[in-house]
C-alpha cells in the first residue's frame, strides 16, 4: 500500500450470501490522487456515471442501488488502515429477498464512538455485538470520531472472489449465518469532490507508534 506519510484511498465492498457462505469483495487503491480523479471515484460509486473505464467498480454494475458515502481515513502501514482523528463509519445495503422482513429494501447504519485507547472499545468495535444502530432512509450523520484498525492482507487491487473476509459484518455475531448484507468502507484523504483546502491532520510518528502499540494488544481478538 501507501508509504507512512502519504494518505491513499482505499474501499471496499463486501457481499455476504448465505447461498454460498463465501464472501467477495472488490478492492482499489491509488496515491496522490487529483480533483478530477477524485470526482470521478465519487460519480461512479453513488451510480451517477457510467463510463467503461470504471464500470466494474460501480455499484450499479454490482446491483447495491443505495447511495453512499465516503469517510476519511489515512493509510499508515503495508496492510493495515487507521481512521486516526476523522469521521468514520459503514453503511450496509440490505439485499434480503424477503419483502416481509424488516430490513427489506434498506440502508443500515453503523458507526460508533469506539477508539483504540477506550477501555474495552476496539474489541467492541471489532465484535460489534450490539449490532445496527438503525434502519435508516434518505441522509444520516455519523457520530464521533474514531480510530479503527483492520487487516486487509491480499487487497493489493482489483477484485477478490475466493479470499476469506478479513473484516466484520454489520449485524450481530449470532446473525451472520443469515444475514444478506453488502457492506461499504470507504476511506479518502479528500472531502467527496476533492477539496485541496481539506487535508489530513498532520501525526506525528510517537503518536503512529502508541496507536500501534494498542492495536498490537488487541491483535489477537477474532475478526470473524
Amino acid at each position: 500500500m501507501g508509504s507512512n506519510a502519504v494518505p491513499s484511498l482505499w474501499y471496499w465492498v463486501v457481499d455476504e450470501r448465505t447461498t454460498s457462505g463465501r464472501g467477495t469483495w472488490w478492492a482499489h487503491t491509488e496515491l496522490n490522487w487529483g480533483t478530477d480523479k477524485q470526482k470521478e471515484f465519487v460519480e461512479n460509486q453513488l451510480g451517477f456515471n457510467e463510463t467503461s473505464a470504471t464500470d466494474s467498480h460501480n455499484f450499479k454494475k454490482a446491483l447495491l442501488h443505495q447511495p453512499a458515502y465516503l469517510i476519511s481515513g489515512l493509510d499508515v502501514v503495508a496492510d493495515h488502515l487507521v481512521f486516526a482523528a476523522f469521521r468514520a463509519g459503514a453503511v450496509g445495503y440490505d439485499m434480503t429477498t424477503d419483502t416481509n422482513a424488516s430490513t427489506y429494501n434498506q440502508a443500515l447504519t453503523w458507526s460508533t464512538t469506539a477508539g483504540l485507547d477506550s477501555a474495552g472499545g476496539y474489541k467492541a468495535l471489532v465484535e460489534n455485538t450490539a449490532g445496527l444502530n438503525g434502519p435508516i432512509n434518505g441522509l444520516f450523520t455519523l457520530l464521533d470520531t474514531f480510530a479503527y484498525v483492520t487487516p486487509v492482507s491480499g487487497m493489493k487491487g482489483g477484485s477478490k472472489n475466493t479470499e476469506a473476509v478479513q473484516t466484520t459484518y454489520p449485524v450481530k455475531s449470532d446473525q451472520k449465518a443469515s444475514a444478506k448484507i453488502a457492506s461499504l468502507i470507504n476511506a479518502s484523504p479528500l472531502n467527496s469532490y476533492g477539496d485541496k483546502k481539506s487535508h489530513p491532520p498532520k501525526v506525528k510518528g510517537r503518536q503512529l507508534q502508541n496507536i500501534f502499540d494498542d492495536w498490537k494488544l488487541t491483535k489477537a481478538v477474532s475478526l470473524m
